[in-house]
């Protein structure tokens, strides 16, 4: 009983755990996603980042004009640069002979793209986003342990709940069979001990 009760609430909070983690990773893929496309949509890609009217990004996303496979001019779009654009446009260059959308494992790729061919790239850097993912995902593993333990104890006091009355229940008939064979045993030998006689 305590290992089906103690199973089926560990089932449960590792489901909430794991719909947590994947609803946190739907929504930065789909924020990438957005960021990757959203200045091709606004026709905003050669705005430089002090002009009016930018869109305001939620993370670090550049666009490179590509001519004739050779890198013209880069573009940030955030207000940080931590990353070597250049290196990283001339391999998505170099790699890529057709237009390409990339969104790789956020939880270890770098940086996502998309690649309209010998025009434009959009790059994304995922480094906010590999950090918000893997600290979640330590944070709901910590809480997870920490709530098991807990379900551990929970589910003994829920078997001793639980087993107590048929305990209770089978203490009673063992006694009862006690009793009742010991009140058979004493007719029994008297009729033994005079049918001897």
């Amino acid at each position: 009983v305590f290992i089906t009760i103690f199973s089926l609430l560990s089932v449960f909070l590792f489901i909430a755990v794991f719909i947590i983690n994947l609803t946190n990773y739907i929504r930065e893929y789909n924020d990438v996603y957005r960021s990757l496309n959203v200045l091709n949509e606004r026709n905003d890609v050669h705005r430089p980042p002090d002009l009016p009217n930018m869109i305001i990004m939620d993370y670090e996303v550049y666009t490179v004009e590509v001519n004739n496979l050779e890198i013209e001019s880069i573009y940030s779009h955030s207000s940080s640069s931590n990353m070597n654009i250049e290196e990283i446009a001339e391999k998505i260059i170099s790699n890529n002979k057709n237009s390409r959308f990339y969104i790789g494992n956020l939880y270890f790729s770098k940086y996502s793209y998309r690649y309209e061919y010998d025009s434009t790239i959009t790059i994304v850097n995922n480094a906010s986003v590999n950090q918000k993912l893997l600290i979640l995902l330590i944070e709901s593993l910590l809480f997870y342990i920490i709530v098991d333990v807990l379900l551990y104890f929970v589910s003994l006091k829920i078997t001793s709940w639980i087993i107590k009355p048929a305990e209770e229940a089978f203490q009673k008939q063992k006694d009862f069979i006690a009793d009742a064979s010991h009140e058979l045993k004493t007719p029994l030998a008297v009729k033994i001990g005079r049918a001897h006689v």
